[in-house]
């Protein structure tokens, strides 16, 4: 009996210890978990006065978790770390804006190019050369399903809240850095900066509107390396490209180009960034093993940006995109070209945003009596002067009077590739006129140059008359539509922009339906600050080798007229034969002068 008793009292021992055993080990297990200063299985604020007792006195540190911070010591510093289990900071949140799915640099053959590495996950790209070169963003809808917006300009100097849907700036200005909006360069903005200020909203509107907007990969400004247009990434539903041109020059330095998209609904998408280095000097080596296209991965929203999703606006006039009547361009109009064939839409119904009407009818009043003279020399007949008839001593010298043309001579009739370096000399085709093989038909630069003709007058500088009854003075037709061929006047971008109609055979007879065509194609040739005249030397739009510096193509030359071709002007497959003529600055017309564009994809 002694015995089971003695049996029974040692099982009740056996049970409490191993008891003791398991409660020690729980509290020993509690009292692990971080924050848990007080030992209670519970991180709650009941375990700041722990910390703070063991730090005044090093006798209360039964807990081992009253280190908070796992660093061997009891100080402030466990404080610190308590209270950021105890108040986490909140997710950051998912922009639900566009995924950008490319943004990278694209050259001449409508290739994208090869970063050298990243920078803090931006990719860095080298050009010898801050012009002559596409910047290239493009994107997908987002968690919102919304698809990206397409509009690039949609500025108010009184709202900050008007933005465009494709968000852009640049830490280095761009061009002369002008402040007036899609006039001239770019401001700076450095550090990246999405609030809503006017700054920023000017400042975005001014880089943004230099961008063309495609929805269809059929008229992409990029190619594969077959030649054949479509977009970077196949998934992509909107492609915004920027041909750099010296309007638009970055420095040569590092300059950091900050993104962001945004989708019908207002969303904005997260922040993508790209480096670009321009230096003269050679090509330096990859510094990371970044391959041409990488996977996009979203990075997290910005939080100087998160303020412009709420100042996004209401206005159902984010979809359209004709500038505000008070935008400081008010002053070029299109109703100031009037002219357009009957049965067309006036200029006032192509309500783009662009610099297309921004000159003034300043440049053009080298010819303030070109009505009257150009019906004088019109009228005049090739007949030889009266002092013909003098003694036979005198008539060796006048005899090789030339009776042809007096106007100016076109001394370059060619193209240039998109970053400004000609294309090479084409063999003579049918007729003997030079033929130019492309594979597409945009992605590069008439380029015509002249010099004085006979009657010595200078060549006229105007591309695009404000006069409706003159043709401007360079003369430019196409004997196959460009783009969809629209009779509309100088209807370069914008929602409703068009190409240009055929005259074929050529025919320069002032007749409206050819002063339009004229002026149609011809305002497409700009100078350096986006007004259409001639450039000079200086601003000349062609690399010439050897020194691969910006000048005329011809030593001879003493005028250039370049017009950058896009897929809104893009030629037709086939053989178009461009024919081109000019004025000089009395009305006199030049002999014409003519190549071939054959285009095969």
């Amino acid at each position: 009996m002694h015995a089971a008793r003695r049996c029974r009292g040692g099982i009740r021992r056996g049970i409490t210890l191993a008891t003791l055993t398991v409660v020690v080990l729980e509290t020993i297990t509690r009292a692990q978990t971080p924050g848990d200063a007080n030992c209670d299985g519970v991180v709650d604020a009941g375990d700041l006065p722990a910390v703070i007792a063991a730090i005044y006195d090093g006798t209360l540190r039964e807990c081992a978790a009253v280190d908070v911070n796992n660093d061997g010591s009891i100080d402030g510093a466990d404080i610190v770390a308590l209270m950021r289990i105890l108040n986490p900071p909140p997710p950051t949140p998912v922009p639900q804006g566009p995924e950008t799915t490319f943004f990278g640099i694209v050259g001449a053959d409508g290739i994208p190019r090869s970063p050298l590495g990243t920078i803090d996950d931006a990719p860095v790209f080298f050009r010898g050369s801050g012009s002559g070169f596409k910047i290239v963003i493009e994107g997908v809808a987002g968690p919102s399903d919304a698809p990206p917006g397409t509009v690039v300009f949609n500025s108010d100097p009184n709202d900050p809240s008007r933005l465009p849907d494709l968000l852009i700036e640049s830490s280095n200005a761009l061009g002369d850095g002008s402040l007036e909006v899609c006039d001239g360069g770019v401001p700076a903005v450095d550090p990246p900066d999405f609030r809503a200020t006017q700054f920023v909203a000017n400042a975005i509107n001014d880089l943004a509107c230099n961008f063309t907007a495609n929805k269809s990969s059929s008229f992409a400004c990029t190619q594969d390396a077959f030649g054949d247009n479509g977009f970077v990434e196949p998934n992509t539903q909107v492609q915004f490209c920027l041909q750099v041109t010296s309007n638009l020059t970055f420095p040569a330095a590092d300059t950091t180009i900050s993104a962001r998209l945004r989708d019908t609904l207002g969303n904005l998408g997260p922040l993508r960034r790209m480096i670009l280095r321009v230096s003269s000097g050679p090509v330096p080596p990859t510094f990371t093993a970044a391959p041409t296209r990488t996977p996009v991965t979203p990075l997290p929203t910005r939080t100087a940006s998160a303020t412009f999703t709420a100042s996004r606006p209401s206005s159902p006039t984010r979809t359209a995109t004709s500038p505000p009547t008070s935008t400081p361009r008010a002053t070029g109009t299109p109703t100031a070209t009037p002219g357009v064939t009957p049965g067309t839409p006036t200029r006032t119904a192509t309500p783009q945003p662009t610099r297309t009407f921004t000159w003034s009818p300043t440049p053009t009043p080298t010819r303030p009596t070109a009505t009257a003279t150009r019906t004088t020399t019109r009228s005049a007949t090739p007949t030889l002067p009266h002092t013909a008839t003098v003694t036979p001593t005198a008539s060796p010298t006048r005899s090789p009077t030339p009776t042809g043309p007096r106007g100016p001579t076109i001394t370059f009739f060619g193209l240039a590739r998109s970053d400004d370096e000609l294309v090479p000399p084409p063999t003579p085709g049918q007729n003997g006129l030079p033929v130019y093989v492309r594979s597409s038909g945009s992605s590069f630069s008439l380029v015509i140059e002249g010099r004085p003709g006979l009657s010595g007058t200078s060549v006229g500088q105007s591309s695009f008359s404000m006069d409706p009854s003159l043709a401007p003075d360079l003369q430019v037709e196409v004997s196959q539509p460009l783009g969809n061929g629209s009779a509309a006047v100088c209807d370069r971008s914008g929602a409703m922009a068009g190409g240009v109609p055929a005259i074929n055979p050529p025919n320069f007879v002032p007749s409206a339906n050819i002063i339009n065509a004229l002026n149609d194609l011809g305002c497409r040739f700009l100078d350096g600050s986006g007004t259409p005249m001639g450039r000079p030397r200086i601003e000349a739009c062609t690399r010439v080798p050897p020194t691969d510096d910006y000048s005329y193509v011809s030593n001879a030359s003493t005028i250039q007229f370049c017009a950058f071709i896009d897929s809104i002007t893009a030629f037709r497959p086939g053989d178009t034969t461009v024919t081109a003529r000019l004025l000089d600055q009395d009305g006199n017309p030049g002999p014409p002068a003519q190549i071939i564009i054959r285009v095969e994809p």
